[in-house]
């Protein structure tokens, strides 16, 4: 779940920039990332879930200054 958190945070401003509207509806509210099985299933059928508070978001959106996804550091 953490992999499927950290990715949604990495590709979230890149969302954002191609839906610039989406911004304005995220300020004071959780995003919630969850986990499914398929995309066959219904959408309140989940494994796991996770909230992110606009605080994470907001402060993760003014540090993203990249053009580019951030890659992962190598081991």
């Amino acid at each position: 779940m953490n992999l499927i958190v950290a990715e949604t945070i990495r590709i979230l401003p890149f969302f954002l920039a191609d839906y610039p509207d989406v911004h304005s509806h995220l300020i004071d509210r959780q995003l919630c990332v969850r986990m499914i099985g398929s995309y066959v299933d219904v959408q309140s059928k989940f494994r796991r879930e996770y909230l992110l508070e606009w605080g994470v978001l907001k402060a993760m959106l003014a540090d993203d200054t990249s053009d580019e996804p951030t890659k992962m550091a190598e081991p």
